[in-house]
């Protein structure tokens, strides 16, 4: 049937709840009054499909709440299939052009520019007429942002890494100048400069390179370390929850992965706890081990933990 379909195909999608829609996570938190020291993360998302669907799917139920709930579930699975497109893409060219800036993006993270330099009014128009409504956003640190403004230009973006954007929407001005909301998706990392051309003296770089995904570990001590590693971390999130139940990062960074995907895990926390830190998220974005990048914050969530539940014990 009909409501089976939708509900394989949402449980199917709950895996990557990073292609859920944003505006879900408040009307689920508000619904399901979760406990304060619960996140809205994987495992719950699958809890509350499975209760939504339960009585439709066991009894295949035909009514006014059935109807409803079938056209929001059409709703979400369109949403989820498109974004997963974004963040999961079969396939990708094999070049783009590179919006070069410094500040590191993470993948899921939503974007917002405007586009008002010659270079970029170029590249945001070819990225929707061409080249599948995609650019890269390349992350340099700013000594490598002024090298490729010398003598040897565009040098030092070779290794550099970023993520592949693609654009949500796209509202262009009279002048060429752009407005856009994009996600981001695949990590990569430039391989070489396979053309540069120059618009009022600014390089506009088309780039190839590569997608980066962290190593699995190659023997089980290495495994189990960051299996036991992700799930305390996740069980600090939880408790932090209990402290300051007010706060709810979901509505920001989207549905947590669950700590048994400990990459995209780590990647989720990056975003909260080293969001201000630029030098410290570009490190998260670069890595390619996950228990290099959940350690790189681990002091500060223990932190964070350990100070709410002083301040508790206080009060």
């Amino acid at each position: 049937s009909i409501v089976r379909s939708l509900y394989r195909s949402l449980l199917r999608y709950s895996r990557h709840p990073e292609v859920f829609p944003p505006d879900m996570v408040e009307p689920i938190l508000s619904k399901y009054e979760l406990p304060q020291h619960t996140i809205l993360n994987t495992n719950k998302l699958r809890d509350i499909i499975r209760d939504e669907f339960k009585q439709d799917v066991d009894e295949d139920v035909e009514g006014e709440g059935s109807s409803e709930r079938t056209s929001q579930a059409f709703s979400v699975v369109r949403f989820c299939s498109e974004r997963s497109a974004f963040l999961q893409p079969d396939s990708l060219p094999e070049t783009l052009a590179a919006f070069i800036y410094g500040k590191p993006e993470l993948p899921g993270s939503l974007v917002h520019f405007h586009f008002f330099e010659p270079r970029y009014k170029v590249m945001i128009k070819e990225a929707m007429e061409e080249r599948e409504k995609r650019f890269l956003y390349l992350y340099t640190r700013p000594a490598a942002a002024e090298q490729q403004l010398g003598s040897e230009e565009g040098e030092s973006l070779i290794g550099q890494c970023g993520v592949v954007l693609s654009v949500e929407e796209c509202l262009f001005e009279d002048d060429g100048r752009a407005n856009i909301r994009a996600i981001c998706g695949p990590r990569i990392r430039v391989t070489d400069i396979v053309e540069q051309r120059v618009f009022e003296g600014s390089p506009l770089s088309e780039l190839s390179y590569e997608t980066i995904t962290d190593t699995p570990p190659t023997n089980d001590e290495d495994r189990k370390e960051i299996a036991e590693t992700a799930r305390h971390y996740e069980y600090l999130v939880h408790e932090i929850y209990r402290y300051i139940p007010r706060v709810r990062i979901e509505t920001q960074l989207g549905i947590a992965p669950s700590s048994s995907h400990p990459e995209n895990f780590s990647l989720w926390l990056a975003k909260w706890l080293q969001g201000n830190d630029y030098s410290a998220q570009g490190l998260s974005l670069e890595t390619e081990k996950t228990l290099v990048r959940l350690k790189s914050f681990g002091t500060t969530l223990e932190k964070i933990h350990d100070t709410l539940k002083a301040k508790n014990e206080a009060e």
